[in-house]
């Protein structure tokens, strides 16, 4: 089949979502199939692994379903192939293609081989790329870092880019491919700005930021990591497994809650807090200890560490959603939360000009905080929240609070699907409604042999309360074990009674 009429064939693949082709997308899909042509004749195996992971996220970028994604690709580049080119492109969708994709191409690929039409030999090497130094450049303030790892085909080297925020769990937003590794690196040298900053770093080590991080991304379209990420995620998937696995585990320090308290005492002494002390000390310290109880979010994170972002977010995603503030916590929460961001980047050595930048975030993000700490979601995450030992004065840390949360919604879903629209009017908080919730789930199922109904109500009760109070430990720890082999909460709740 010749190029001009694959490319019809391929631009003619768009029906399968049930659409005509626009223009703008005819134009794109032939470009890609140009460029993986041209890169595939040119024995690029880098270039053809690019054009590769371009044509396969496609539809996905478009909007297809995975059902519809495969279809669009294996219609396009797997069906109909008959020459060393296209044994080239299957060997290629075998090592970047979705799992339906790599098992139509391997397929499609075995019936050419049995008639005797091969890849060339250099596409073989497809994705053993071979791993040669790493480095991680980061921000002063502990908002996010990048991994940058190079890797040779041949005399030719490249890189693979991970961008990680760390402003709550460690999570990576974008991914890069770079030709031009060489530029890359003097660019990471070099820095642009005076709060960056670089070092080198083991292949093993670049693995065990990275891994983690990826597992967490969400890479739906639409959301962050953006469009660029999207398509150079398969190429990163493939150089992250050339990896070593082994080696040491990072070494951090466990800070503790006398770690957080120490943190909150040098902050009330020091001479970046003595004005807000002195207005009201009590709001003080509550404000001192949400943010040094943020920091709990990430092991090994200082409780003293804030930045630009972190403390932005740790204002609108966490106190808004946290605590049921009073008058005087609102009221005075910029110029306590200013002291701190200035006594934070002293206490860091970071200097005045740290503190600036950090402090000019925090208005914007009080600019938005009403609007955020009345949304209905912000409400309800209080409400499961309440009563929780040391909530009220700040001193329950953020990595207890999320594990209360997470605890207390598997005892009783919140408002929405999971809940049912009935019982969307129900109180989490109430024991009483919570025992009308339950009874209407559970009423109707068979009680174990020797337990009447009401027994049977009275020990999902029993299981229930215990979720929601986190006591007895076992219970909640049970729950997380059965839900990590794939049972759901309803089975869960029932094999915790048995």
């Amino acid at each position: 089949m010749s190029k001009k009429n694959r490319q019809r064939r391929v631009v003619k693949a768009q029906g399968t979502a049930g659409k005509p082709a626009s223009p703008e997308l005819e134009a794109a899909v032939t470009e890609i199939f140009s460029s993986l042509h041209d890169a595939i004749a040119a024995g690029d195996l880098l270039q053809a692994e690019i054009a590769t992971a371009r044509y396969v996220t496609l539809p996905v970028r478009i909007g297809l379903e995975e059902a519809q994604a495969d279809k669009f690709v294996t219609t396009s580049l797997v069906d109909g192939a008959e020459t060393p080119d296209s044994a080239a492109r299957l060997r290629l969708l075998m090592l970047l293609g979705s799992p339906g994709v790599k098992r139509a191409a391997s397929q499609a690929l075995a019936r050419l081989t049995a008639r005797g039409v091969y890849p060339p030999e250099w596409v073989s090497e497809a994705g053993k790329a071979g791993p040669a130094g790493a480095w991680r450049r980061y921000d002063a303030f502990g908002d996010g870092e990048s991994i940058i790892v190079t890797y040779r085909y041949g005399e030719r080297e490249h890189a693979v880019v991970w961008q990680i925020t760390l402003m709550s769990v460690p999570v990576v937003v974008a991914i890069g491919v770079a030709t031009d590794a060489a530029g890359l690196l003097e660019e990471v040298e070099r820095g642009d700005d005076e709060f960056d900053r670089h070092e080198r770093i083991s292949l093993a080590e670049a693995r065990q930021h990275v891994e983690p991080a990826l597992a967490r991304a969400d890479f739906t379209p639409g959301r962050e990591p953006d469009t660029a990420a999207l398509i150079c995620l398969p190429i990163a998937r493939t150089r992250l497994r050339r990896l070593p696995a082994a080696g040491p585990a990072p070494v951090t320090r466990e800070y503790t809650e006398a770690d957080r308290a120490a943190a909150v005492e040098d902050f009330m002494k020091s001479t970046e807090a003595p004005d807000v002390v002195a207005a009201d000390a009590e709001t003080a310290r509550f404000w001192a200890r949400v943010l040094t109880g943020y920091s709990s979010r990430t092991p090994g994170t200082p409780p003293a560490q804030a930045g630009p972002s972190s403390i932005a977010l740790a204002l609108v995603q966490y106190a808004a959603r946290t605590f049921a503030l009073t008058e005087a916590q609102r009221r005075d929460m910029e110029p306590v939360v200013s002291a701190w961001a200035r006594w934070s980047a002293a206490y860091r050595g970071l200097g005045e000009a740290a503190a600036d930048r950090i402090t000019v975030e925090i208005p914007k993000a009080l600019a938005m905080f009403d609007d955020l700490y009345a949304r209905p979601g912000a409400v309800t995450r209080r409400a499961y929240l309440a009563g929780l030992p040391g909530l009220a004065t700040g001193e329950t840390d953020a990595s207890t609070l999320a594990d209360a949360a997470s605890r207390r919604w598997f005892a009783m879903p919140p408002p929405g699907a999971r809940r049912g629209e009935q019982a969307d009017g129900l109180d989490a908080a109430d024991p009483g409604h919570r025992r009308e919730y339950l009874t209407a789930e559970f009423a109707s199922c068979t009680p174990p042999d020797g337990m009447s109904q009401e027994q049977w109500i009275s020990a999902v009760s029993r299981v229930i309360e215990e979720l929601w109070a986190g006591h007895p430990a076992g219970t909640w720890q049970r729950a997380q074990d059965l839900t990590a082999r794939g049972a759901d909460r309803h089975d869960v709740i029932h094999a915790l009674v048995s």
